[in-house]
């Protein structure tokens, strides 16, 4: 949430992005509400889709320049043909690696069809195919792996032990076999 919020002041306050628009995507409204409230505690107070036909207000409105959404909101816009296309659009998604790969994700592409969109994830979906992470969003900008948070101090190592459970099914040999 906090690298959402210094990227959103970031675009702010670059000289070539003339009239920056931030959506912010979840996919639960905990996080949403979360997401509202990281940017308020710094000082940036986004405007939070209370409904899909609010969301189609904020889409047009100049005013809303940083908006926060749950990603099912989409539906709605999509329905009525709302669109926006400008290159300003930035659409940063949390937990990018849920709910990206379906058709509301594709309705949340034909709203803002030159929209810049940047998926956050601490758990990239890394098969083959079209269910990978970086066949929606790109190549990764940056990576923090278990082991330099485990160097930095933010997460103890994790350590794993093999175990077999020592049992059997008492009177059951038909379903041992399975």
């Amino acid at each position: 949430s906090l690298t959402m919020v210094i990227l959103s002041k970031a675009l702010a306050l670059h000289p070539a992005v003339l009239n920056p628009k931030v959506i912010l995507v979840t996919d639960r409204i905990d996080l949403d509400d979360q997401i509202w409230r990281t940017f308020e505690a710094c000082g940036k107070r986004p405007v939070q889709a209370q409904s899909g036909r609010h969301l189609i207000e904020l889409v047009g409105s100049p005013k809303a320049e940083v908006i926060t959404t749950v990603i099912d909101k989409f539906e709605t816009v999509a329905g009525e043909r709302t669109t926006n296309d400008s290159r300003d659009i930035f659409v940063l998604v949390d937990e990018s690696h849920r709910s990206q790969y379906g058709a509301i994700h594709a309705m949340m592409r034909r709203v803002f069809p030159n929209g810049c969109y940047i998926g956050f994830t601490g758990t990239p979906i890394m098969r083959e195919g079209k269910k990978r992470t970086e066949s929606i969003f790109g190549e990764f900008i940056d990576k923090y792996t278990i082991r330099q948070a485990e160097a930095d101090g933010a997460v103890v190592p994790i350590f794993y032990e093999g175990r077999t459970a020592k049992g059997a099914v008492a009177g059951g040999s038909d379903l041992d076999e399975l």
